[in-house]
């Protein structure tokens, strides 16, 4: 049986993490850092553009040099990293740092792994 090493790098994704479906998944992931996450990313936050009247909304993703961005990220995800360690015999080994994901092991465990991915990764973001 062949075996191989996926590596994955989420295109943008600090970005494009859904707040809302994280701060729900923090609730329950990581009670205590829920509700400063809450208190920080409840309502979309007022960036002014210099010399201009204009006044941009972020409404997703984490604030570029937050230094709990990197936890948020981590515990919205859980959900779907506990999904994507459900499997049978053929299920691979799975390593995530930040919005990099490697999975080793029989190609089609691999394959599954990353369908799982396609599938439901957009919705967390």
């Amino acid at each position: 049986e062949m075996e191989a090493v996926l590596l994955v790098d989420a295109e943008n994704a600090f970005n494009s993490l859904n707040r809302e479906a994280a701060i729900n998944n923090l609730q329950y992931t990581c009670p205590v850092f829920f509700k400063y996450i809450l208190n920080t990313y409840r309502k979309p936050a007022e960036l002014h553009v210099c010399n201009s009247e204009d006044t941009i909304y972020s409404e997703e993703g984490t604030t570029q040099g937050d230094t709990s961005a990197m936890a948020m990220y981590a515990c919205g995800l859980m959900p779907l990293v506990d999904m994507l360690k459900e499997g049978g015999a053929t299920h691979p080994k799975q390593v995530y740092y930040a919005d990099d994901a490697a999975a080793a092991g029989k190609l089609e465990g691999i394959a599954e792994w990353w369908e799982t991915i396609k599938q439901h990764g957009p919705k967390y973001g």
